[in-house]
Order: C-alpha cells, then structure tokens, then sequence
C-alpha cells in the first residue's frame, strides 16, 4: 500500500507550526518545559507562548496564535486553555508509535506520580485526551461522562481491580 517499499521508513518534516509534524518527543519536551516552569492547569496565552518558544525557539510562524489557540481556547475559560487537553491533544496527533502516545497520556495523568492511576485519574485522562483530540483535529465530537465511565470501568475490570483500587500504568 502507498508508494514505499515493505520496510521503508516515511520522513516527516517538522514544521514549527503544525504540531501533526511534530514528535512525540517534541510534545513531551513541551510537557517539560510546562513542568520546569511551574505552570499551573489553565494557561494564559503569554505562558503557552513561552514554552513553545522554548522548543522551537527558530519558529517562523506563530503556533500559538495561528492554531493552539483558536483551538484550545474556550469562550469562558477566562483567557486560559487547559495544559492537560493541549498536550493530551497535540501527543495524540503527534508523529509516534500508538504504545509510546500511551505511555506518554498515562504519565501526564499520573498526578502523584505512583506508576499506576487510580479511576478518577483515568476517567479524567479519557475526558481530557479525547476532548483535546477533538479540538487539536477539530473533528469528532466531545466525549460524553456516561460513554467514558463505561470504559474506565472496562479498563478497570479487565485489570481484575475495583474502582477504588489504582491500577499500574503497565496494566492499562
């Protein structure tokens, strides 16, 4: 299929403003930087600026300003987007393997840092990552509660736990 030989690897270019050229590796030096600077959940403008100038410090165009934003941005989110939909959102349309955009998804929402999530985690992770797909690609539709809790509680019983156990990030 397509016009490479069996085994032939795709070169990607990266483009500094179009994050679906961008790595894996980008987004979670993007993660970071977020980490580095102590930034909170919510992100004025000038903060997001800051930590994508800081990857891509040669960038010619304006990410933010031309895609993130107008994406990412809601009305009456008081001038800030959510860290966790950007990130969960731009890993999800990154350039990456399936099992290293996981891994990443799984350690962004492992608040405490444990190796493992506990419900409320992965249901806010399944909430936060599909949200942020859906206004990274502005396609889809915004994930419903009841459709994610159905599947944290297959998530959970598929790993023989109860939803007031954790489950280790190797198991989910």
């Amino acid at each position: 299929m397509g016009n490479l030989e069996s085994g032939v690897q795709r070169t990607i270019q990266v483009i500094d403003n179009d994050p679906t050229t961008w790595s894996l590796e980008h987004v979670e030096a993007l993660w970071r930087r977020h980490q580095a600077g102590a930034h909170g959940f919510g992100l004025h403008r000038k903060e997001i600026k800051e930590i994508v100038r800081a990857i891509f410090p040669d960038a010619k165009k304006d990410v933010v300003g031309d895609m993130i934003w107008p994406r990412f941005a809601e009305y009456d989110s008081g001038g800030e987007v959510n860290a966790l939909e950007v990130l969960g959102g731009l890993a999800v349309v990154s350039q990456g393997s399936l099992e290293g955009k996981a891994n990443f998804v799984l350690r962004l929402f492992d608040f405490n840092q444990v190796g493992s999530l506990s419900y409320d985690e992965v249901v806010v992770a399944l909430l936060t990552v599909l949200a942020g797909c859906c206004l990274a690609t502005r396609r889809g539709s915004l994930p419903q509660d009841e459709d994610v809790l159905q599947h944290a509680d297959d998530a959970f019983r598929k790993a023989g736990r109860d939803s007031t156990m954790r489950v280790p990030l190797l198991e989910l």
